[in-house]
């Protein structure tokens, strides 16, 4: 049966563990933590369709409204079309709060820094104001990435000022990136100068409204028709901290543990740096509440061996749930090395091979790379960014999904092509060793969409993360 079908009516197909947890009292938070594959959203789907009808069965609940959150807008739009019923309310958090936002104020917000370019100007412009008068040190000599991601850390993390910024335990800076406390003055002052040249264009960052909101919300609570009767949570691992505090808010209950707040995560598909416990979110959630899911129901065996391959080079696995490897039979992930136009045509005849009613999409790094690939597919194929993923044929073509890598996560497709897993592209040139463990952990929930087949595709040399899966598991091609 196809996934589509299936979440549906998703609590007709759960098994083992995942029966426990989607039927479980609403009185306090839940914490899920499972692997790739293990039917994390198919239970949360689940689970918000268990609460609405157990609400609606309840004649003292009034108002009744359910929130189910996510990180990315492309899996938002996958997962509404689930659902048909106002009384769910699925969104990503930003969204969300702009609208909540703008219904307090009565007025425009300022618009969201979404422009890489002008991130990069305001970025050079407070460097060059912070360390124009101070003697050559390390830090000042850093990448632009790595300034923007510091000033996104410090707004994630709720941070008000320089003493309280200094003096904060830090994680998740390797040892060539890491920072003194006479640094972080700088990156403090280099914030700052941020922010002002944001205010000069009437910009703001999605960290800067989720602060703006807590603190709105903690001056004049949510009334009964705005607060969330219960919250679900799919991709909890890429929330901030910030983002998850705001959650603990918005969701109806008297105490934090009487919250019905529902979290699903996967540390091995963080793609975003948070480097917080959920106690630091204000969620608490007891033992008994708290499952692990590490059967995978989505790969092929040979798909799964492949990709824990590659995620067995993590060097932190503490909160990692290890994989149990699925049964399920397949082919080997092939490893396409040649020019590009040998690979294409390599590529050509695979598809060729793929019946019409399977699913494939193309994983790529950029989004300039998605408009070439979806402009020069087009000519062939019905090549798209923004369609249903259960879509496989339109107008007698086949469908061929493009998605950047990030917006992969949570989806799956029966086919999936990562495309130009070359050296010096991905990683790329400009990526730092600290990237490493985020590149990693995208190219593996990359790899995990894949239901049946999977093809990485490189142009000359395999990236150093191609080269960490273990050759014995590829079939590797040479064109």
């Amino acid at each position: 049966m196809e996934r589509y079908d299936i979440l549906r009516e998703p609590e007709l197909h759960l098994k083992g563990e995942q029966k426990k947890v989607y039927c479980l009292p609403s009185n306090g938070p839940v914490l899920v933590k499972g692997s790739a594959g293990s039917g994390k959203t198919l239970v949360a789907i689940a689970r918000a369709r268990y609460l609405r009808n157990l609400a609606q069965q309840d004649m003292f609940t009034t108002n009744l409204r359910i929130a189910f959150f996510t990180y990315d807008k492309s899996l938002r739009d996958e997962i509404a079309t689930y659902f048909n019923d106002s009384s769910i309310y699925v969104n990503n958090i930003d969204s969300w709060v702009a609208r909540f936002l703008s219904k307090r104020y009565g007025r425009r917000l300022q618009e969201p820094l979404t422009d890489y370019q002008v991130r990069r100007e305001c970025i050079r412009a407070a460097k060059s104001r912070t360390f124009a008068n101070v003697p050559l040190r390390a830090i000042s000599g850093k990448g632009n990435d790595f300034y923007f991601d510091e000033i996104e850390w410090i707004k994630s993390r709720l941070i008000e000022s320089e003493s309280e910024y200094v003096e904060m335990p830090r994680t998740g800076r390797g040892t060539a990136d890491r920072v003194t406390k006479e640094d972080r003055h700088f990156l403090w002052n280099l914030k700052e100068a941020f922010d002002a040249e944001l205010k000069k264009r009437n910009l703001s960052l999605f960290a800067d409204r989720i602060s703006l909101a807590i603190k709105e919300i903690e001056r004049h609570p949510l009334d009964e028709s705005e607060s969330f009767t219960h919250v679900i949570v799919d991709e909890a691992q890429d929330f901030t901290l910030a983002q998850l505090r705001l959650i603990s808010l918005i969701a109806k209950g008297e105490t934090l543990t009487s919250k019905s707040i529902s979290l699903f995560a996967d540390v091995a598909q963080t793609i975003y740096e948070s480097g917080f416990s959920w106690k630091d979110a204000n969620i608490t959630v007891a033992g008994s509440r708290s499952y692990i899911f590490n059967r995978n129901y989505r790969n092929t065996r040979q798909i799964a061996e492949a990709a824990a391959s590659l995620l067995s080079h993590e060097e932190d696995k503490d909160e990692i749930v290890d994989m149990a490897i699925p049964e399920r039979e397949g082919t080997k992930p092939v490893l396409i090395i040649g020019a590009a136009k040998e690979v294409a045509r390599e590529l050509s005849r695979l598809l060729e091979s793929v019946p019409i009613k399977e699913t494939c999409a193309f994983g790529v790094c950029t989004n300039a790379e998605k408009k070439e690939l979806v402009s020069a597919l087009g000519k062939r194929f019905f090549a798209t960014d923004s369609r249903t993923t259960t879509l496989s044929e339109q107008d007698g073509r086949r469908v061929i999904h493009v998605r950047t890598m990030q917006k992969m996560k949570g989806l799956q497709f029966d086919n999936v092509i990562l495309w130009n897993m070359t050296e010096g592209h991905f990683p790329s040139q400009w990526d730092s060793d600290k990237d490493l463990s985020k590149l990693r952990k995208l190219l593996y929930v990359a790899m995990t969409r894949a239901c049946k087949k999977l093809v990485i595709c490189v142009f000359g040399k395999p990236s150093a993360l191609v080269n960490e899966i273990s050759s014995t598991l590829l079939e590797v091609r040479n064109v």
